[in-house]
């Protein structure tokens, strides 16, 4: 029975993990999971997060301030996508099933009140000892012996989606420490008359429409595109992921299909170039990887540094002293040390330092240091293009109406003028040379100017 629920771990649709799943054996664990909670609509998350390691026996020894601390009263045990973790002042409502453990989790989150950093020192640092059994049977992503250690929002879904903070892998006996340094960002209202896929985010109305709830972050939105996606594939959504209300959750018989849509996702189709006509909208939407998931345009974010160190090892003995005293090493262990890194924090502000004609000055700028370009170079250009010719054939057109408008007085008087002969043809640049001539009409002179 131990092993056919090892398949429960399926449900975590790691990127490059192939599927153990094997219809007969799922099809026995569902009839028999359906026995046990009288439901079809067995609660899949409850049971992950039950058969996870509790925190007290994953986090052995805390400080805070340099003040030992209860490792139960920091640490509350959540599902995600790449196992069960214990988290560290996240403020996310639950979406565990059974009602009880959903209170639960949410008084937690209520009574304890967020850790903040005090000051840029080691000294004031918050500080943990991880300890793991090589015993145990644990859903890894990686096929590696670490602790793995993911830096996120405390609003957001416990997942790093965007890769936009930080990923940790810890090794076993060593110290790690993790200073935090925040960048914040900001961006004027200026910005708003441009699209937002011009300036590549959103402002916190805009995400909220997007999402048609009241937080919005790039991850929240990859979460409600990724199940969007799932539930148009195969109806339901894969339990790790129902981090919203409103959703069905997909039982074992729905694991097959999880592995295709996973497998589309993240594109394991090496030749999907040949069957690009045959695409459905879920391929498509996978090709695209939510391209309106955009980042936000006012937040924070943070860059971590890590300074890793390897442990003393006691070698079948007792530590005497620091945060190890009175531990062995018989299992592997490691000691994180959070604490910011610096005093002040970095602040930018995206905002609009010119209109079209600051960037068409600084074109004109470029071109006439390039080429020796400027905008009246273009004019002459147009006026050697139109306006010469135009004017040849203006002058010979006067010249025509004022040697009809001397035959016309001539005839008048019963005079007669010898006809006025057009000038030569001669080219256009000699036109300009030679002298203008002007016409008495009612004198029937004619004068040279």
């Amino acid at each position: 029975m131990f092993r056919h629920l090892l398949y429960l771990d399926d449900f975590y649709l790691f990127p490059y993990d192939k599927s153990k799943a094997n219809e007969t054996i799922l099809t026995k664990l569902d009839i028999l999971l359906r026995m046990m909670y009288n439901t079809s609509d067995y609660p899949v998350q409850d049971i992950l997060t039950e058969l996870g390691p509790d925190c007290d026996d994953l986090i052995i020894r805390g400080i805070v301030y340099g003040i030992p601390v209860n490792i139960s009263d920091y640490f509350r045990k959540r599902l995600t996508t790449n196992g069960v973790c214990c988290m560290f002042n996240y403020k996310r409502e639950s979406y565990a099933y059974d009602e009880e453990i959903r209170n639960e989790d949410n008084r937690f989150i209520r009574e304890k009140q967020p850790i903040q950093f005090e000051a840029n020192s080691i000294l004031n640092s918050i500080q943990f000892v991880l300890q793991s059994n090589p015993e145990d049977f644990t859903v890894r992503d990686f096929d590696i012996d670490a602790f793995e250690i993911t830096v996120f929002p405390q609003y957001d879904y416990a997942n790093i989606q965007s890769s936009h903070i930080g990923h940790i892998l810890v090794d076993y006996y060593s110290i790690v420490e993790i200073p935090i340094q925040p960048e914040f960002y900001d961006s004027s209202e200026r910005i708003r008359q441009f699209k937002p896929s011009v300036r590549n985010c959103y402002f916190p109305d805009e995400g909220q429409k997007v999402l048609n709830r009241s937080y919005y972050s790039i991850d929240e939105c990859l979460l409600q595109c990724r199940s969007e996606s799932m539930i148009k594939h195969c109806g339901c959504v894969s339990p790790p992921m129902g981090a919203m209300a409103n959703l069905t959750y997909c039982n074992l018989n729905a694991l097959p299909c999880l592995r295709q849509w996973n497998a589309k996702w993240h594109n394991w189709n090496y030749f999907a170039y040949v069957n690009d006509d045959n695409m459905d909208d879920s391929d498509l939407m996978a090709a695209r990887k939510c391209p309106h998931c955009l980042p936000s345009c006012d937040g924070v974010n943070f860059r971590i540094h890590l300074n890793e160190m390897t442990m003393r090892r006691a070698y079948g003995g007792i530590y005497s002293h620091g945060l190890l005293k009175g531990l062995d090493d018989t299992k592997p262990l490691a000691i994180i040390k959070l604490f910011f890194k610096q005093r002040f924090a970095q602040a930018t502000e995206m905002d609009i330092i010119g209109d079209w004609v600051v960037l068409l000055n600084r074109f004109g700028g470029i071109m006439g240091l390039m080429y020796g370009f400027s905008i009246i170079s273009s004019l002459e250009i147009f006026y050697y293009a139109t306006g010469k010719f135009f004017t040849f054939y203006w002058n010979n057109w006067k010249l025509k109406i004022k040697s009809k408008a001397v035959e016309t007085s001539s005839i008048l008087k019963n005079k007669t003028f010898k006809r006025e002969e057009p000038p030569p043809a001669y080219d256009l640049y000699w036109n300009e040379l030679m002298p203008k001539r002007r016409t008495n009409i009612l004198f029937g002179k004619q004068l040279d100017t």
